[in-house]
Parts: structure tokens; C-alpha cells; sequence
């Protein structure tokens, strides 16, 4: 999806100015699950969740996991 692919981009480019940023972070998870990148939009989330543990409390309800949500790996990761 290119509205994803688009946003996705913008994150990077933030991400890499800001590595230890948990908000980019998080919302660059949220894209990437909705764009059906799930092993990246893990590797995000855990990420944000070790800078700021708020994250594992959002993404427990956030829709836009929704496509991973019933992955092992996102239920261990939020709880």
C-alpha cells in the first residue's frame, strides 16, 4: 500500500535522526503491521516498549496491530 509505504519512509528518515525516539518508533510498528511487515513492526514495538514500557499498554488495544496481533511473538511481547 502506497499510503503506508509512504509513511513508513517518512518514519525512517526520523528514525535515523533519532534512533532512541519511542514515539517514531511505535508509530513506525503500527505502519509496518499494517503494510504486512510483522517481523519489523516486532522489531519496532520491542523497541519502544524498552524506552518507554507506556507502549506495551497502547499496543494492547491498538487496531493497527490488528494483522499480528494473533502472531506468538506480538502476544509475548505486550502480554
Amino acid at each position: 500500500n502506497k499510503e503506508y509505504d509512504k509513511a513508513i519512509e517518512v518514519l525512517e528518515e526520523l528514525l535515523a535522526e533519532n534512533p532512541d525516539d519511542g514515539v517514531v518508533l511505535y508509530n513506525l510498528a503500527c505502519a509496518k503491521s499494517l503494510s504486512g511487515r510483522a517481523d519489523e513492526a516486532i522489531d519496532h514495538l520491542r523497541r519502544s516498549i524498552e524506552l518507554e514500557e507506556r507502549f506495551r499498554e497502547l499496543a494492547r488495544t491498538d487496531t493497527d496491530f490488528d494483522p499480528i496481533r494473533d502472531g506468538p511473538t506480538f502476544k509475548d511481547l505486550v502480554g
